[in-house]
């Protein structure tokens, strides 16, 4: 004959949450505005339930045994789904909410992008919180999208997943960044076989999304470009001033470079093209309002650059 199994209830996956979190049970017990001898009742149904500890004595703190993190993250799923559930029975309203909203934004943006999303966010939902994170080309954004560990991406990628929804957002220019004394500040557009002929600073990490479209325009042409140097985006400006190189960019990315040196933006060969950008949300999300929400502010930011871009 089966044993029974037993029910969780709701209160018990928040412990269960909290103390795995905060590896402690007093620190559990005040996020949970509750006493530390209640929650350490729920703990000790939770591991009769379980049949293990969950959490035990380290060296210096508590540590979740490798059953409890398994709970643990089918804890904060199923929280994350209650929490769901429990909003749709009221109506939205993004000033009361305190809701923590995760987007994921490429860095090649982000610098442009972030700032003005933040003060809109700050003003219409002030006691929410707004979380962005990095999502660059290798980044498994279905996946986050998916487990809800994000709500909304900003990216150009393509999927065929049909679980996945996007709307477009904006085109970006790719363009060269050099010194303004530089020949190519003086020849705009650059032709593509000038563009060969120089030599190259690439960044390992701003611009792949661009450096990506680059390498395929000159595969497909059968032309290679002179990389002298590869290195972080945030030294690119400082690189580029003093030197002959050119930098291939977006022109978000290239716009923040020429505010703290004395760079020129150059158009590049007419063959790189632009790059859509896109909003990307999860078919669990599709009736949110929260995510609505956020999804068409993030639009009007985007419409905001895009006239900004228009005028400059």
């Amino acid at each position: 004959m089966s044993r029974r199994r037993e029910i969780i209830d709701i209160y018990e996956l928040k412990v269960l949450h909290a103390v795995v979190t905060e590896r402690s049970i007093t620190r559990a017990a005040d996020k949970l505005n509750q006493s530390q001898s209640q929650v350490s009742v729920a703990l000790r149904r939770l591991r009769t339930i379980a049949g293990d500890p969950i959490l035990v004595r380290g060296k210096r703190k508590m540590v979740p045994t490798e059953y409890g993190l398994q709970l643990y993250e089918a804890a904060d799923f199923a929280l994350r789904e209650i929490q769901f559930i429990a909003h749709l029975q009221h109506e939205f309203d993004p000033g009361h909410s305190r809701r923590i909203y995760r987007v994921g934004c490429p860095d090649c943006i982000s610098t442009t992008f972030v700032p003005r999303l933040v003060a809109l966010f700050r003003d219409a939902a002030p006691h929410a919180t707004l979380e962005c994170s990095s999502a660059g080309l290798t980044f498994d954004y279905e996946s986050a999208l998916q487990r809800g560990e994000l709500d909304v991406v900003i990216g150009s990628w393509t999927s065929k997943s049909a679980q996945l929804r996007r709307v477009p957002l904006f085109e970006d220019d790719t363009v060269c960044v050099v010194s303004d004394d530089h020949p190519f500040a003086r020849s705009s557009p650059v032709s593509l076989d000038g563009y060969v002929s120089a030599r190259h600073l690439v960044s390992m990490s701003e611009d792949s999304h661009h450096r990506h479209l680059v390498e395929q325009v000159l595969q497909r042409a059968g032309k290679a470009r002179n990389v002298v140097a590869t290195i972080h985006a945030d030294l690119a400006p400082y690189v580029l001033v003093s030197s002959d190189l050119v930098l291939t960019t977006s022109r978000f990315s290239a716009a923040r470079y020429v505010q703290f040196q004395r760079l020129a933006i150059v158009r590049a060969p007419a063959r790189f093209g632009r790059v859509s950008y896109f909003q990307w949300w999860h078919e669990r999300s599709a009736s949110s309002k929260e995510v609505r929400w956020l999804r068409d502010l993030i639009a009007k930011v985007s419409h905001s650059l895009f006239e900004a871009s228009v005028h400059a």
